[in-house]
């Protein structure tokens, strides 16, 4: 079975906002919700590592403001050393007195411990530490090499290096000099033909080159290494694309005569959280071999990570490596990141770093700019962000590149899609040294000057000709495109579009920005202006960095209507030209009034969250609706503005309720009559939503429907896509009954994420709401998460364990039963245990096989096996039908006749 990952657990938002108070003052048992349950239970059987973080982290805003890379890494090394130094000595202290192994760490604020479950409580119950993280071991995302051939024998340029036109940068004389580039990985031998001219260190000088992050173990190389060493080969190989070139016709690097250092992040393949700071801490301000002397002017301008931390290896909060990322980032270093190999599902980017907006995330592409199929697609859930990932792609199938024992060898990955980007990095900044530290302008280029390539696969809704994309990105990078980029001035529009009432002048400021110390003035058009507009900048022409205003005169002259147009930017005397695109719309007169379509005057049975139709008049600039529980709008519900011609309801309306709707348009010249009144009755609504979270491989929603259809029940479906696109708790509230189930979920993690638990938790406290949830591997793919313990009294699982019988137990299922499981999925069910306050609901031949818990507002069943599982209808309609009852004998009555009747009528809300 493929293993997927878990998701977001804990966030950090919510400590960070906590007053300050004495320490100890932490109430009993409260201390837990800080602390990640990988580290709550790997701390109960033996000491165990992790990350305590600081409640105070370094506030680096600043740094954007000052203008050289040197000025922001100093400044940004110095604020985090100050901020740790005065904020970790307590801590430290106490863990002096605790006699356990810690390392203090400056790149967040932040301190390693080992220790068990009573040191990991006296961290947490401080006031001073907002969480406390797992640093778990973490295994190199690996694919099997590709059919091997003749890889030792020179190839000349690299099908990827060439297809990327890299070979064509060099022809222009820039090959990466001038520019440093770093990478975390298992190491490097660095003495390999295709590197050894490349290392910073030279002949043999390590001081600021080279650090080890690994402290025991490390294989071959041993820990503490003296020098740069790979322990594993992953290294070697990613750091050859980025700069490797033996001078003996094997071209495999894209910058070939950049310089490289190094920090071994993995023991023979095998990392943790702590490692990856580790390595970012050193890149920011490098050190000598003993770790003392650091120097932030010694830093990279970029860094390559092939690596991930994914939650089902423990990684189990998606932010622990957030604050550490952003401060490099604020150092003005490039962070490169392989987007993982977990695809070819949608929202399959999920680990740090790649997940976060501020790492440069790469898919990996074929020799024909296809996807490759292993390369992870977005959008990015585990953290609830919804953002779009990754950044860019580059190819990364059979990829040629250095080896450690000297030779040369192929591999696929995202592993090795990164360092083509890496190293397009150090072209980009070799070609224009004033762009170092300078982060979204190097992106910015990379993105902007791409191959654009589309997908019809819809992740995250994705159109077919969207550019980016949740699979692509920006598309495929262009190295000559890149450097060709223009890198003088850029003319910008901060208002767009501008209205006026004619005659009236419109009015636009524009700035024209600088870049790598371009200062010719830059004389400002207007040519595209409607017939009879005239355009005025003032002051022009513009050095920049600098600004104007350009006043549009003459608005009477041209017929009323929407008018694009580019002001245009051209140096003197270069004549260099940029432009911006602007857009003016002229109105002469106020609109007439709107008519209202749809939901149609009298319809019934509309959705609670309708979506409101109207054909605008002309002249229409913006409209304003309005919705009201009476005809005279006294009672108003909700009023909303828009430019579109349609508006959908965001909050849900009541059930069977009649309510009045009106729109009015606007413009600069005045405001329009209110349409006529229209009446509409929302519908009922179903008690049920049927919630469908498979993969559809199978498809298991038919054995549900059948089974509330031969019940007489009414349900609404939601489909999550297989892309965790999960019902909120707006989705939700309307609904007293939840049915979510996950089957097999081969191509996703089993049961809701991190988003569906914060929502499925929030409608759980209002009354009244019972959720049947049946997914096995939840556990396995989430870990116990916050949610699963405190909704559904889940305590502890055991994976995998193969159930094949189950009975019904405790005050909801008893007397069920036995029922034999026939699987239409794969047997990964699992053996759980409840809380003190849940109770078991199933037994099965392997134990507990189902959890309930019922609180005030409601009620909630867990099954660690799929409902469909088992094996006859009679017996599906059994355990749908207790369950229901149990709902009408929770909080308030949940349904007054229970679900017997089959009668919607009878479905009565009897809550209060």
């Amino acid at each position: 079975m493929l293993r997927l990952t878990r998701p977001l657990l804990l966030a950090l938002a919510a400590a960070l906002a906590s007053p300050f108070v004495a320490v100890g003052s932490t109430p009993p048992e409260q201390w837990r919700s800080k602390v990640d349950p990988w580290v709550l239970e790997t701390g109960r059987e033996r000491a165990t590592e992790f990350l305590v973080f600081l409640d105070e982290q370094a506030e680096l805003a600043a740094a954007a403001d000052l203008e050289s890379k040197g000025a922001r890494g100093a400044f940004v090394h110095r604020t985090l050393t100050e901020t740790a130094t005065r904020t970790q000595a307590p801590i430290l202290a106490e863990l002096d007195a605790l006699g356990v192994e810690h390392r203090s760490y400056w790149v967040a604020n932040m301190i390693w411990v080992r220790g068990g479950i009573d040191v990991v409580q006296r961290m947490a119950e401080r006031p001073d530490v907002d969480h406390v993280y797992a640093n778990p071991a973490v295994t190199i995302d690996l694919l099997p090499d590709p059919v091997p051939g003749d890889a030792d024998a020179p190839r000349g340029v690299e099908w990827g290096i060439g297809l990327v036109n890299a070979d064509d940068v060099w022809a222009a004389g820039v090959t990466g000099s001038g520019v440093v580039v770093a990478g975390q990985d298992t190491g490097y031998f660095w003495q390999h033909p295709a590197l050894v001219q490349q290392y910073r260190g030279g002949p043999g000088n390590h001081d600021y080159h080279w650090h080890d992050a690994i402290h025991s173990g490390g294989g071959s190389c041993g820990p503490d290494s003296q020098e740069p060493c790979d322990d594993h080969g992953h290294g070697t190989h990613t750091m050859g694309t980025i700069v490797g070139d033996d001078g003996a016709g094997n071209q495999v690097g894209m910058a070939p005569t950049a310089r490289w250092i190094g920090c071994r992040n993995m023991d023979q393949g095998t990392g943790t959280p702590a490692t990856y700071a580790e390595c970012y801490q050193f890149f920011i301000a490098p050190t000598d071999l003993d770790g003392l002397n650091p120097d932030p002017s010694m830093a990279p301008d970029v860094i390559n990570n092939s690596w991930g931390c994914p939650p089902d290896e423990g990684c189990t909060d998606p932010n622990a490596l957030l604050t550490v990322v952003q401060n490099v980032r604020a150092a003005g270093i490039v962070t490169v990141h392989s987007a993982g190999n977990e695809g070819s599902g949608c929202s399959s980017v999920t680990t740090p770093s790649a997940i976060y907006a501020e790492s440069f995330s790469v898919g990996a592409t074929g020799s024909g700019d296809d996807i490759a199929y292993f390369s992870s697609r977005g959008p990015v859930t585990v953290d609830g962000s919804n953002r779009m990932k990754p950044d860019i792609s580059a190819p990364g199938v059979n990829i040629r590149s250095s080896t450690r024992d000297g030779g040369y060898g192929t591999k696929d990955g995202t592993s090795m899609a990164g360092p083509h980007v890496a190293g397009l990095v150090a072209l980009v900044i070799s070609a224009s040294p004033g762009l170092a530290g300078d982060v979204g302008t190097v992106e910015e280029i990379i993105e902007q000057t791409a191959v654009p390539l589309t997908t019809s696969q819809g992740c995250g809704g994705d159109g077919p000709t969207e550019v980016p994309n949740n699979v692509y990105g920006w598309g495929r990078i262009d190295a000559l495109a890149a450097f060709n980029y223009a890198l003088d001035f850029r003319v910008v529009v901060d208002v767009e579009p501008v209205r006026v009432c004619a005659p009236a002048p419109g009015v636009f400021n524009v700035t024209v920005e600088q870049y790598q110390g371009f200062d010719e003035p830059v004389a400002l058009t207007a040519p595209e202006l409607p017939l009879g507009a005239l355009s005025s900048f003032d002051p022009n022409p513009v050095t920049p960095p600098g600004s104007s205003q350009l006043t549009v005169g003459g608005t009477g002259a041209p017929a009323p209507g929407s008018y694009p147009f580019d002001i245009v930017g051209t140096s003197i005397p270069s004549a260099i030209v940029q432009q911006a695109p602007a857009m003016l719309e002229i109105f002469d007169a106020a609109p007439a009034a709107a008519v209202a379509s749809s939901p149609a005057n009298g319809a019934a049975g509309v959705s609670l969250v309708p979506l409101l139709e109207w054909a605008p008049a002309p002249q229409t600039a913006v409209a304003t609706v309005q919705i009201a529980a009476d005809p005279a709008f006294t009672d108003i519900v909700t009023t909303a503005e828009t430019e579109a011609s349609s508006w959908a309801v965001e909050t849900p309306l009541a059930p069977l309720t009649t309510y009045y709707w009106r729109v009015r348009t606007a413009n600069p010249c005045g405001i329009g009559a209110w349409s006529a009144t229209s009446a509409f009755t929302t519908r009922d609504i179903p008690p049920i939503l049927l919630v469908d979270d498979d993969d559809n491989s199978p498809d298991v929603r038919s054995t549900y429907t059948a089974g509330l259809d031969a019940l007489g029940l009414q349900y609404d479906v939601w489909d999550t896509g297989n892309s965790d696109t999960e019902p909120s708790l707006v989705e939700l509230a309307p609904y007293e009954t939840v049915i979510w189930f996950t089957g097999d979920e081969f191509g996703g993690s089993a049961g809701p994420g991190p988003a569906g638990e914060a929502a499925l938790a929030a409608w759980l406290d209002t009354p009244v709401s019972c959720l049947f949830l049946s997914a096995q591997d939840y556990y396995y793919d989430r870990g116990l998460t916050p949610f699963m313990t405190d909704q559904l009294g889940l305590a502890a699982a055991d994976s995998d364990t193969s159930q094949t019988t189950v009975t019904g137990d405790g005050g909801i299922f008893s007397g069920l039963g036995p029922y034999t499981l026939s699987y239409p999925v794969s047997n990964y069910s699992d053996t759980l245990t409840a809380t003190a306050a849940g109770e078991i609901t199933f037994t099965g031949n392997q134990g507990g096989a189902g959890v309930g818990l019922r609180s005030d507002t409601g009620l909630a069943v867990f099954l660690g096996f799929p409902w469909e599982a088992l094996s006859t209808d009679t017996a599906r309609e059994e355990v749908l039908s207790a369950f229901l009852d149990a709902c009408t004998e929770a909080a308030n009555m949940l349904f007054t006749d229970g679900f017997e009747s089959g009668d919607m009528g009878d479905w009565t809300d009897a809550s209060p």
